[in-house]
């Protein structure tokens, strides 16, 4: 948590005015894996965070926060993954999608829950 905020702290003022400040967080704010209720109280309180930087805000630099909900099929998952996790490519251009037009992703938390809404607001998965 101490990262995130510290980062915040110090790149917030140095972004230009139409920037994006992007985070990065799971789903496991809203869920807890056996024996790692630490990491779901970390989420949580990284998704307040980001609520409270956009509120604090108000005007100026974009404050998102993206939520992957999906399991991500990136390199160490790779030989396990299923056909519906999205991959790290597709969590890349969702990110660039949010960094390049941060006002079509209304935030400040954004989930990012199925391949099909990859580069797209909210959808629900099948649509």
């Amino acid at each position: 948590m101490v990262s995130h905020f510290i980062a915040a702290q110090i790149f917030i003022p140095r972004l230009p005015a139409d920037g994006v400040f992007l985070g990065i967080g799971g789903g496991t704010a809203d869920f807890i894996i056996p024996k790692m209720a630490p990491l779901s109280v970390m989420q949580a309180a990284q998704r307040m965070l980001y609520r409270g930087l956009a509120r604090e805000q108000r005007e100026g630099v974009a404050i998102r926060e993206l939520i992957i909900v999906s399991m991500v099929n990136g390199q160490s998952k790779r030989d396990r993954a299923q056909p519906d996790w999205v991959t790290d490519i597709e969590v890349g251009r969702h990110v660039c999608a949010i960094v390049a037009d941060p006002e079509c992703f209304p935030g400040p938390v954004l989930d990012l829950k199925s391949r099909e809404q990859v580069g797209r607001l909210d959808v629900e998965p099948g649509k």
